[in-house]
Parts: structure tokens; C-alpha cells; sequence
């Protein structure tokens, strides 16, 4: 074999190596949880210096708003949205624990235990930022409107029609707590977050 050919091999060998490398592991992807108005569905008023969250009536939290399994695999939060509407406004993604729940009185009462940073939406649009927030397996997931009024719920169709928004007042300051109610019943919170597994729980996600 001559010595450019055997270059050549040895350089292939090398960019293969290097790509198995800084490729990700096989067979993990990320997960969404929430919903976003999808643009068709009347948006409904959410008011500051209150954190509107997903639940029912009967104190269980939908799956597809779920973050993890509760007492399951830790995870991290890498990016959540919400659709803005007229106006725009400021809001903060915030991470809570549900503590208590009564059946009869609709009510619940939440630890904030992680919040993104305040951002600022540009009005009409899907608006996505990119965070690194760690979460505890059953973690639930709220928006805080700041500032002004703004459009942060809708009435859902299909599957999500018998879900109820809570919402409570809230400093939304880490380690505070807050009352919340399900008087908004039969709506949805827009709002998504993406998130991955965090097995060893060292705060980044699996993947990345």
C-alpha cells in the first residue's frame, strides 16, 4: 500500500472516530409537555402577579403537562414557549411542587421550587427561549404574566376540553408558596416546555 493511500485510510479512520465521538447516545430524545394555542382558539386573559398552571378538578395532572413521573428520573427543562398574543408583555416560566390538593374546594397549594428568567414576548408570534432548569420527577409546570394583562389561556378542543387552568397570586420568588384555584375550568395554559431525562442528576440533560 503506498503511503498516500495509507494517509488517506488513517484519516478516515480518525473523522469516523471523531464523529461516534461528539455524536449523541442512540435511542434518548427530547420530550414536550403543555400545549400552545394553535392560533384558532379564543385567548382568555391572564392577569400579573399570578401563576397560571394546568390541572383538573380531581387533583390529577394531565400527562401531557406533566414534568416526569412523580418520584421518577430527575429531568432538565433545555427550552419552554408560549404564543403571545396583542401587546406582547413579560412572563417567566416557573417549576413547582403541588403540596395539597382539596377535592371539594377546587384549591391547591404550590412550592415555586425553579424559574427562568423574565423574558419579553414579541406580540403575535410563538416566542421560545432557551433555559437549563433542573426538575424533580412530577414537577408542574406554570406562566407568570408580568406587567401588563395578557392572553395566556384558551378553551381547548378534542381531548383537552374537561382540563381546568389554576391560578394563584404569587411573588413567583423560589422556595415561596402560594394558594391556587380551578375557577377557569375547561381551558388550557399556552405554554410548552421541552425537556430531557437527567439519570445521574447532575443538572444537564442526558443528551446534551
Amino acid at each position: 500500500m503506498d503511503r498516500t493511500r495509507r494517509r488517506s485510510l488513517i484519516a478516515a479512520a480518525l473523522a469516523v472516530a471523531g464523529s461516534a465521538l461528539i455524536a449523541p447516545a442512540s435511542g434518548q430524545a427530547a420530550n414536550t409537555a403543555g400545549i400552545l394555542d394553535d392560533g384558532a382558539d379564543a385567548t382568555l386573559n391572564c392577569n400579573p402577579g399570578q401563576i397560571y398552571s394546568q390541572g383538573t378538578t380531581s387533583g390529577e395532572v394531565p400527562a401531557t403537562v406533566d414534568v416526569g413521573l412523580p418520584g421518577g428520573t430527575p429531568v432538565v427543562i433545555t427550552s419552554w414557549a408560549t404564543r403571545s398574543r396583542a401587546g406582547g408583555g413579560q412572563g417567566a416560566l416557573k417549576v413547582m411542587s403541588r403540596d395539597a390538593f382539596d377535592g371539594n374546594a377546587f384549591t391547591a397549594t404550590y412550592t415555586v421550587l425553579h424559574t427562568s428568567a423574565v423574558e419579553t414576548m414579541v406580540a403575535n408570534q410563538i416566542n421560545r427561549f432557551s433555559v437549563r432548569i433542573p426538575a424533580p420527577g412530577g414537577g408542574e409546570i406554570g406562566y407568570m404574566p408580568l406587567g401588563t394583562t395578557q392572553r395566556c389561556r384558551f378553551g381547548p378542543t378534542g381531548a383537552q376540553q374537561d382540563d381546568n387552568v389554576f391560578n394563584g397570586v404569587s411573588t413567583g420568588e423560589v422556595g415561596s408558596q402560594f394558594n391556587s384555584n380551578a375557577q377557569n375550568t375547561f381551558q388550557h395554559i399556552n405554554l410548552e416546555v421541552t425537556f430531557e431525562d437527567d439519570a445521574d442528576a447532575d443538572g444537564f440533560g442526558d443528551e446534551t
